[in-house]
């Protein structure tokens, strides 16, 4: 399962489970909130038993609920391997050492993918099995990351960030290339030709379009039909990333209000959040996690 931590910026991650037929996500009320300690644990490289303690010492929680959200961790976590994500600052410090790296691996088994450029981001990814996915392929911020896109209303996109290096591709990670099967010849062609132009050039590329001020998250996702482009028993991640604007100033407390029904978490503005839904028909597991900070690249 996939876990974020150290949120900047807003971002939608997806893990999808054995999928029989097509259907589309509908928004439910949280299935789990994991409060900023528990992002720290994680980060820390806890267990998954050290998750379940975390969750066994909250006394907030009533019996039953501690006991539903503990089963609905370990069936999370006890995937392997472990689709984990860490970020950068703003600001190009490491958010990570290279010994919390290095346990990550180690604990998770998932590659350790370093960012040769300026670019302030650092993504640990693993796929395990085929996706297929339908859309547009673009490049992101300085042309250091391509990003998978699936096409949206007003800007915005579901994207799949992929850190373009042969080495990456070849050696790390070759079940990644079987995402490129469901792509139509055209399309493919283009995917090449940038990444061999991003790998032999360092001209930077035009960034994306900016979202449109009269952006709708709930209405996206309502919306949004991922039945088609999946494959059975995927294994992957998706994330959107938009960067911070004014028009989005306002966006924290409407996500908050709008994923509890009206009911605000209590939580401080710098806090990150996760939300974890579940599309019962599909078995697909949606994360909905943003936090304080801004986003520059």
């Amino acid at each position: 399962m996939f876990h974020a931590v150290n949120h900047f910026g807003i971002r939608l991650l997806a893990s999808v489970a054995e999928q029989q037929s097509e259907a589309r996500f509908t928004l439910a009320p949280p299935a789990l909130y994991l409060p900023l300690t528990m992002l720290k644990s994680v980060a820390s490289g806890a267990t998954r038993q050290g998750l379940s303690r975390a969750l066994e010492t909250d006394e907030k929680l009533s019996e039953d609920e501690r006991e539903r959200r503990i089963r609905l961790l370990r069936s999370l976590v006890s995937t392997s391997p472990v689709n984990f994500e860490a970020s950068l600052l703003s600001r190009g410090q490491r958010a990570f050492s290279p010994g919390f790296m290095r346990r990550a691996q180690e604990t998770y088994g998932v590659p350790v993918v370093t960012d040769e450029g300026n670019l302030p981001l650092r993504l640990l990814l693993r796929l395990s099995a085929t996706v297929n996915l339908t859309g547009a392929v673009h490049h992101l911020r300085d042309g250091k990351v391509l990003g998978y896109r699936l096409p949206a209303e007003n800007g915005l996109a579901l994207t799949l960030l992929v850190p373009p290096r042969a080495a990456f591709w070849q050696a790390r990670n070759r079940p990644l290339l079987e995402l490129l099967k469901g792509l139509d010849p055209d399309t493919l062609n283009l995917w090449r030709e940038r990444l061999s132009a991003t790998e032999a050039s360092t001209t930077p590329i035009p960034p994306l379009p900016e979202i449109s001020e009269n952006i709708d998250l709930m209405a996206r996702l309502k919306a949004l039909d991922l039945g088609p482009a999946l494959t059975p028993a995927a294994d992957f991640s998706l994330m959107m990333v938009a960067s911070e604007a004014p028009h989005l100033a306002g966006m924290r407390q409407s996500l908050q209000l709008q994923l509890t029904g009206g009911k605000a978490l209590p939580t401080r503005a710098a806090d990150p959040m996760v939300w974890w839904l579940e599309h019962e028909p599909s078995g697909v597991m949606l994360a909905l996690g943003y936090g304080g900070g801004s986003v520059r690249d």
